[in-house]
C-alpha cells in the first residue's frame, strides 16, 4: 500500500464539455500518443488534443481527443474512410505528396480538392482520388478552427464534446 498526499490548491478542477461553437485551437499530441491503434481492428489513427486558444475557454482541452483514422481495415475487413484525415491535412496546411503523380501539396502549394458532391478528396494536379503520404508529426502545434458539438456518451448519461470538422484559419 502507498500513502498518498495531494495538495489540491493548484489542481485544475473537473470541467464539462465546452458549449457548441467554433473554436480556434492548437493541436497537441493526444493523451495516448499521436499515432495509436484503436481497441478493435487492424488500423491506425491520429489522436489529437485540441486546445482552445482564446476566450472564456482558453487552454481548455476539448474532450474526448479528436481522432482521425489514417490507415487499415475495420473488423469486417472493409477499408476505413480516410477523408477526415485529408480534412486535417488541408486544415493544417502540412506538406503532402500524391502517391500517383508525385505532386507536393500544402505549405503554400495547392491543397487537396474536395468534391462537394461526392465528399471525396482529389489531387489538384492529376485529379485522381487522393492517395497521399505525409508526416503525422507535422500537425503538432498547428492551429485550426474546430467546429464543436455536444452529444451523449455511449452507454452513459454523460455529455461529451464531438468535433464535427476542422478547417484552416481564415
Amino acid at each position: 500500500m502507498v500513502l498518498m498526499t495531494a495538495d489540491l490548491n493548484d489542481a485544475q478542477g473537473l470541467t464539462g464539455p465546452v458549449p457548441k461553437d467554433r473554436y480556434v485551437t492548437r493541436i497537441e499530441e493526444g493523451p495516448n500518443g499521436l499515432v495509436v491503434r484503436p481497441r478493435k481492428g487492424d488500423a491506425l489513427m491520429m489522436e489529437c488534443s485540441l486546445v482552445i486558444e482564446a476566450g472564456e475557454h482558453k487552454d481548455h482541452r476539448i474532450f474526448p481527443p479528436y481522432r482521425v483514422m489514417i490507415s487499415g481495415l475495420k473488423e469486417d475487413g472493409t477499408k476505413h474512410n480516410l477523408d477526415r484525415s485529408m480534412q486535417l491535412v488541408n486544415a493544417t496546411g502540412i506538406e503532402w505528396t500524391c502517391q500517383l503523380c508525385g505532386y507536393v501539396g500544402g505549405k503554400g502549394n495547392k491543397q487537396l480538392f474536395l468534391d462537394k458532391k461526392s465528399g471525396k478528396y482529389f489531387c489538384p494536379e492529376c485529379n485522381k482520388r487522393a492517395q497521399v503520404s505525409y508526416e503525422t508529426d507535422d500537425v503538432i502545434g498547428k492551429r485550426v478552427v474546430a467546429v464543436v458539438d455536444i452529444q451523449k456518451a455511449l452507454d452513459s448519461e454523460d455529455m461529451l464534446n464531438n468535433v464535427k470538422s476542422v478547417s484552416a484559419l481564415m
